[in-house]
């Protein structure tokens, strides 16, 4: 991509205009092929160099990857047409300078393989499994509850939903547990999610899961006597 070839001293005009077009697509390939990436698509998973212009874990006011982005892509169109009239002008001098600056600044992220990012990636998954946990355990114990396990499992899932529902929707009932708990449970219409249901939760994992400690849990849904 990069040589000695795009950094020479040019021969003669031809040569330098040609050097000039070399170098703008250069800059147009980085501000246009490659798109800036969030901390939150960084935390999700590792991207490999040569993919994104990626994020490294720099405070927002030392980040400066939007500026740039959005400062090199205005001036691409502006430089190609001095570029297509050879206007060998100040105002080209001013702008080229301009573009070379956001094109280099932005491509070292298309370069650089490290991934500074990997033990708050590492935390955040085992926070996630340990929620996870937490909501196994704790809806192994509703599902056996006798008005749940006497039912046949496609039936519980139906009832346990419905519960769990209700439950979300009762802003008295809703305090009482963390907050984002019945959302990590129902999807939006309102049932298990698939993870609970009975292909991936069968009840042969209920007897482990109610043994464990469940100190740190929420309450259990409560029926009349």
């Amino acid at each position: 991509m990069y040589d000695e070839a795009a950094t020479a001293i040019p021969v003669d005009e031809d040569h330098f205009w040609a050097m000039v077009e070399q170098n703008f697509e250069f800059a147009r390939h980085v501000l246009e092929d490659y798109p800036l990436q969030s901390k939150q698509e960084a935390l999700e998973e590792r991207t490999p160099a040569f993919l994104v212009l990626a994020y490294r874990g720099t405070s927002d006011e030392m980040d400066q990857r939007d500026f740039y982005y959005r400062l090199g892509n205005e001036l691409l169109p502006q430089v190609e047409a001095l570029i297509t009239r050879r206007d060998l002008s100040i105002e080209f001098v001013q702008q080229w300078g301009k573009l070379m600056f956001c094109h280099g600044m932005l491509a070292t992220y298309i370069f650089d393989d490290a991934d500074p990012l990997a033990v708050q990636r590492a935390a955040k998954r085992s926070g996630e499994a340990r929620a996870s946990d937490l909501h196994r355990r704790w809806l192994a114990r509703v599902f056996s509850i006798p008005e749940f396990a006497r039912l046949k499992r496609e039936a519980a899932d139906h009832d346990v939903g419905e519960l769990l529902r209700s439950l979300q929707t009762d802003a008295a009932i809703r305090s009482r547990y963390p907050d984002g708990w019945f959302e990590k449970i129902l999807t939006k219409s309102g049932e298990l999610r698939s993870t609970f249901q009975g292909k991936n939760f069968p009840r042969g994992d209920f007897d482990a899961l109610c043994a464990q400690e469940g100190d740190d849990l929420p309450p259990l849904p409560k029926f009349p006597d």
